[in-house]
């Protein structure tokens, strides 16, 4: 029943829609002037060159040439530069004149209100798990939840403060990043024809990310166990109250869960993030159980920015 009532915030969901936010291309070694300018025309104005930060230290596909940043690119600019990828100066080349460095791929979950978007992305920070996490720290900056720290080749942001870049009203915006040109290669995002068809969000989704839910009730099991661990290894705590070590341990491992939101009392997990949770104790993720995609949403559909 609780995992029933936290998944009721689904119903205040009306629709969901996907689409290309923002891509970034290395030209090597810079990109053709009439590129840019045909590339600029088709894509409404939002391409522009990338310096990069004073003192921040370049990757290596950065150092070969110039990257152009392309906001919510439209089909027609990406099969053109799909088309211009092995051309130069119109003739066709056997190495290709630019890579995709970055891709992020973002899923609006569309709401009535801004309350119903805030309370659908409160759900997707508390209930996300990005897979292959390993042991980053979840980040908060301002309204935005991310995975991990800026920089990382995967990363996932999650905000609800902001409406639709589609205009279609309040909403949960989720963000896939993918971020180096490895990355994108592997996670077969490099290919703009088929970014200009448009993809399979839902697919991609469930392959980056699951939703999973604990009650407070499951964690105090995994204390109790813990405890009961802890006193049959002897020690200083042989003769302790199971009771008194379950708190102690409480007590040990509230740093461990806390986030950029709050610091959970001893022993609770309140307002902790799933997760936080998740990467802090391996032994803990028998007690999660898992939310399939298909019972918090439906399939979204692919919006062309046109």
């Amino acid at each position: 029943m609780k995992i029933i009532n936290a998944l009721c915030v689904a119903d205040r969901i009306v629709d969901v829609v996907a689409y290309a936010d923002h891509i970034e291309c290395v030209f090597f070694p810079a990109i053709l002037p009439h590129v840019r300018s045909k590339l600029r025309r088709l894509n409404g104005g939002g391409v522009f060159l990338r310096r990069p930060k004073r003192g921040r230290k370049l990757r290596p596909g950065e150092r070969q040439g110039q990257v152009y940043v392309i906001v919510q690119p439209t089909p027609s600019a990406l099969r053109y530069l799909a088309r211009q990828r092995y051309l130069r100066l119109g003739s066709k080349t056997n190495q290709p004149s630019f890579s995709v460095y970055r891709v992020d791929i973002a899923i609006d979950f569309i709401t009535e209100t801004i309350a119903d978007a805030t309370s659908v992305g409160q759900f997707l920070t508390r209930r996300v798990l990005h897979k292959w996490h390993r042991d980053r720290r979840t980040n908060q900056s301002g309204e935005t939840y991310y995975a991990s720290r800026a920089g990382v080749p995967r990363n996932l942001a999650i905000y609800s403060d902001r409406p639709s870049k589609t205009g279609l009203g309040p909403c949960a915006h989720l963000e896939l990043r993918f971020r180096t040109l490895a990355r994108c290669r592997a996670s077969k995002l490099d290919d703009l024809n088929q970014l200009a068809q448009g993809l399979n969000a839902f697919e991609l989704l469930r392959r980056e990310v699951r939703l999973a839910y604990i009650d407070q009730n499951a964690f105090d099991r995994f204390l109790e166990k813990t405890a009961c661990g802890v006193k049959r290894a002897g020690g200083r705590y042989r003769e302790t109250d199971l009771a008194e070590v379950v708190a102690t341990l409480g007590r040990l491992f509230a740093p461990m869960i806390q986030n950029a939101e709050n610091m959970p009392s001893p022993g609770s997990i309140e307002g902790v993030r799933a997760q936080d949770l998740y990467d802090a104790f391996k032994k803990s993720r028998s007690r999660f159980i898992a939310i399939e995609w298909e019972e918090f949403s439906d399939p979204p559909r692919w919006v062309a920015n046109n």
